[in-house]
């Protein structure tokens, strides 16, 4: 069996047993057995009419350790030419040549995510978390990597009043209390002062602590407070 050819058909339609559990008949078995140590359990599912969870616990019963050697080369075989294959639809390549997107690349490109968005079909994350989820966990970890950094990058920007290069909303507000100040904040919350929901820059709370008859208030700790650029009213 080659990168390149299909998965024979699966005998028949597996059957229905005690609380609606996917049972296999002999031959079904023999099919699960043969083809799963080298074909990518998404397309076994497909085959064989069930949902992943089913193709994993059939397998799990059946005492299968896993993928083979081959079929890992298979698969990951399989998974760069598919990749190689949507790069090419997307412009890519057109683009490392250094030739512009045809026109016809992007009007397929702008049909894919209609499709995409109309539910006709799965979106390159979705295939993704369907087909593989050990990469799907490791890409969001990267891409939730990726996000920070990005956002740190951006707030180090408008720190030293240059312009954002991002459309990212959330990097605008830059929290630009000291260590101090945020800890003299959270010690105002665990002795039972206040603070304005909204303490962003620019907000008439932002270094204000409040307190009312329930707090029990410490001279010490408001006199730190003060020297570190907060005042203290009565809640009213």
């Amino acid at each position: 069996m080659t990168c390149h050819s299909k998965l024979p058909q699966f005998p028949g339609v597996a059957a229905r047993g005690k609380y609606n559990r996917t049972q296999l008949d002999d031959a079904q078995d023999a099919w699960l057995r043969k083809y799963y140590p080298i074909t990518e359990n998404q397309v076994l599912a497909d085959a064989m009419g069930v949902s992943l969870e089913t193709v994993r616990r059939l397998v799990k019963a059946m005492g299968i350790q896993g993928k083979s050697k081959r079929g890992r080369a298979l698969i990951e075989a399989r998974r760069k030419i598919r990749a190689m294959k949507t790069m090419e639809e997307h412009g890519v390549y057109e683009r490392k040549r250094g030739h512009p997107v045809s026109v016809e690349t992007k009007a397929g490109l702008a049909r894919y995510w209609q499709d995409v968005k109309a539910g006709k079909r799965d979106s390159p994350v979705d295939i993704l978390r369907n087909t593989d989820a050990e990469r799907y966990a490791l890409s969001m970890e990267q891409r939730a990597k990726s996000r920070t950094e990005l956002l740190r990058r951006e707030r180090q920007r408008k720190l030293y009043g240059l312009p954002q290069k991002t459309a990212i909303q959330k990097a605008v507000t830059l929290n630009t209390y000291t260590q101090s100040q945020r800890h003299h904040r959270c010690d105002a919350l665990k002795r039972g002062y206040l603070l304005d929901e909204d303490c962003s820059e620019g907000q008439p709370g932002r270094y204000v602590i409040y307190y009312d008859d329930e707090t029990e208030r410490s001279e010490k700790f408001e006199a730190n407070c003060i020297a570190d650029g907060f005042k203290f009213k009565r809640d009213e």
